[in-house]
């Protein structure tokens, strides 16, 4: 349960979560992966390549490349992976 008597400087709450029986777990399949890249191609454009991270033993992050257009004359680089965790904050 959070606790709600911490608060920041600006007075707002700040959330802190304990390990339970509801702990957060890791994708563990494909899902979020097709689910981000569904995601880039319809507000993005066409992703023309991933690039997978091969060494990674938590998680698995990859890069995906949406071209330059005509309309939009830039390449987009979207990471995607790294949410797969909780970030670990420092002290």
């Amino acid at each position: 349960m959070p606790d709600h008597n911490v608060v920041s400087l600006s007075g707002n709450p700040i959330y802190t979560y304990q390990q339970g029986p509801n702990a957060f777990q890791p994708a563990v399949d494909e899902t979020h992966i097709d689910l981000i890249s569904t995601h880039i191609q319809q507000h993005l454009g066409p992703v023309s390549c991933v690039y997978h991270e091969v060494l990674a033993d938590t998680v698995h992050i990859e890069i995906h490349h949406v071209k330059a257009c005509e309309q939009r004359p830039y390449h987009i680089l979207v990471t995607s992976g790294m949410s797969d965790l909780p970030m670990q904050l420092p002290s």
